[in-house]
């Protein structure tokens, strides 16, 4: 991991009248400036490493062009020129970003990868607009990497701001981008132990990636894994509260049901053994006995937790199976 360069110290009270420079990561007030492009402010050393380390090594240099003061051009044509220059630079600076949040979550290191959201976000207002579907994936990369690190609530908040979105934009909005969400929001609620929007969440992000993409297709794949992992939860779940209860009906002290209130059952005989326990025999037995190879015979009922791990097993098996399709794919390209 690379060290950050020493940074300057800055002093918000010699800002110009008017101008307040922030924090990069938390948008406090700055007292801290990156002394090689000199336009990237923070509150603090600490922040100042986790943008380093997450994407300002990168894109330091580019910073600084984008950044800076515009010059001032006379030429209409120079500076119409000079305006989709800094327009493809910001549509590049959006792929870049967003592709190494997306790297970062992938390897499983959410605090790295706020500072690239976070950056592909601007970039993304500046190069499309604040009303734009574009916001949505930055948006679902910061509420992904807030799961990640607990903090559920502000995951909330970028989710239901990814939601206004693509409310905002519904005709432009693909079924892609609506899968995603649905995803995310599955996501959330599993953090939450909500286990059943949990599931209908996860359920429509199935639904929009089978319309854009196919059932078959490696990135339908995800959503039957996240299902699955809920499906276990909710067995884990359910399976601590059956244990909790028979823990609790063991610590009571047993109780005795003596002859004299124990009332008689239709069919049913009790023959008192000693001090109030009984035998309970049928007093009609069946003339057709029912053998398990009979066409007739009976089966006792699943139990939830049985039927929580039958649905899981069937959805990863389901999941693996599209993977290994999709590697035999890429094998037989290559």
């Amino acid at each position: 991991m690379s060290q950050p360069p020493p940074g300057l110290p800055f002093y918000p009270l010699a800002n110009p009248k008017g101008v307040e420079y922030s924090c990069e990561i938390c948008s406090k007030p700055a007292y801290l400036q990156c002394s090689l492009c000199r336009v990237t402010y923070y509150c603090g050393t600490e922040h100042q490493k986790i943008d380093w380390v997450g994407i300002h090594e990168k894109i330091c240099a580019d910073l600084m062009s984008l950044r800076k003061p515009a010059p001032f051009i006379v030429s209409t044509d120079e500076r119409k020129k000079k305006k989709e220059e800094i327009q493809d630079k910001n549509v590049d600076m959006v792929s870049l970003t967003q592709l190494i949040g997306q790297k970062l979550l992938f390897q499983g290191k959410p605090e790295e990868a706020v500072p690239a959201a976070l950056q592909c976000l601007k970039f993304t207002a500046d190069a499309y607009g604040l009303a734009s579907v574009e916001l949505v994936s930055p948006y679902l990369i910061l509420a992904e990497s807030s799961i990640g690190l607990g903090r559920l609530n502000q995951a909330e908040t970028y989710l239901a701001q990814a939601q206004w979105t693509i409310l905002k934009t519904q005709h432009e909005c693909s079924n892609g981008i609506r899968s995603q969400l649905h995803r995310k929001l599955g996501l959330l609620y599993a953090a939450k132990g909500d286990y059943e929007l949990a599931l209908e969440s996860l359920a429509k992000d199935i639904f929009y990636a089978s319309c854009e993409y196919g059932t078959d297709h490696i990135r339908t794949a995800g959503g039957y894994f996240q299902m699955a992992e809920v499906f276990y939860a909710m067995h884990q779940r359910d399976k601590n509260n059956e244990n909790l209860i028979n823990q609790e009906l063991s610590d009571k002290p047993s109780t005795y049901v003596y002859p004299s209130v124990t009332p008689r059952s239709l069919g049913v005989v009790s023959t008192g053994k000693t001090h109030g326990s009984f035998l309970c025999e049928e007093a009609a037995k069946h003339d057709v006995n029912l053998s398990k190879n009979s066409d007739f015979s009976v089966q006792m009922p699943m139990s939830k937790a049985q039927l929580l791990m039958i649905y899981m097993h069937a959805l990863l098996i389901y999941g693996l199976r599209i993977w290994v399709n999709w590697l035999k794919v890429c094998c037989i390209n290559q």
